[in-house]
């Protein structure tokens, strides 16, 4: 008996810690990105709290999902962009970063990492970890 209660309960933390517990509402429809320029579909599964505090905490090697809350370029929506797709080699998680732009520049769309990066660099934006942690899967492309 308490083998088996031993046995859940290791099985429960390797299941935190490698983020298998998604919220309720994770069969949310796919939604857009940009990765390297390219217009993808991708699901998005947030971990529960808990589980993303452990991965964080641990270190985990994490992607990046870039987002920037209330900016509307041109009155759209803004798209999420990622650092990296799933595949071969990669994790499957990506830890939100919310950009914030600085004073005096407007908000824009992305479509790269490396668009970010430099914006990073010319003082334009800021960047900022978040605490939530996605499981992301290409579902899709747009041209």
């Amino acid at each position: 008996m308490k083998k088996g209660i031993a046995a859940f309960v290791v099985a429960l933390g390797v299941a935190l810690l490698t983020g298998l517990f998604v919220t309720a509402g994770s069969n949310e429809p796919p939604t857009d990105t940009y990765f390297g320029g390219r217009h993808l579909k991708i699901t998005v599964k947030e971990l529960e709290p808990g589980a993303a505090a452990a991965v964080i905490a641990r270190n985990a090697p994490l992607h990046s999902i870039y987002i920037s809350e209330g900016c509307e370029p041109d009155g759209q929506v803004f798209v999420k962009v990622t650092d990296a797709i799933n595949g071969d080699g990669t994790s499957s998680l990506w830890r939100g970063v919310q950009i914030e732009f600085s004073p005096g520049y407007p908000c824009r769309q992305f479509r790269s990492d490396a668009e970010i990066a430099n914006a990073v660099k010319a003082g334009e934006i800021s960047l900022h970890p978040t605490g939530y942690v996605y499981r992301c899967q290409v579902v899709g492309s747009n041209h």
